[in-house]
């Protein structure tokens, strides 16, 4: 359940006002889209690994921050599935590479790296 004191949940509300602002803005819903790909990409990705360890459906807040920032970093004219991809890399690098059972990078900047790597992403 998201409180609104947490910070993360701030941090959601302000980049989803922004993207749309953004959206309006440029008149342009491509930027909203390919968020909203990436957000429920890294929150699919994020919620089934959850439900997988703990049979217990959840939602993480930092896995909806993670899709946001894929949205916001990965330019809007690329295909959806580079977005999809990105998200993707971003969770599972979260859980597989790990040093003292804390991840080690931040997920969202190293899956939009390794988008950029393997499939040419723009930024």
């Amino acid at each position: 359940m998201l409180k609104l004191k947490s910070i993360k949940t701030q941090l959601i509300l302000y980049l989803t006002c922004f993207a749309i602002f953004l959206s309006f803005q440029n008149k342009n819903a491509a930027f909203l889209v390919t968020t909203i790909i990436a957000v429920i990409s890294a929150l699919a990705a994020e919620s089934t690994i959850l439900y997988f360890k703990t049979r217990v459906f959840q939602i993480s807040e930092s896995s909806i921050i993670t899709g946001l920032i894929v949205g916001y970093v990965v330019f809007s004219d690329e295909a959806w599935w580079r977005f999809v991809s990105a998200s993707l890399l971003a969770i599972f690098s979260k859980y597989l590479i790990r040093f003292h059972k804390k991840h080690i990078f931040n997920p969202a900047a190293f899956g939009i790296f390794l988008a950029i790597i393997i499939f040419g992403a723009s930024t």
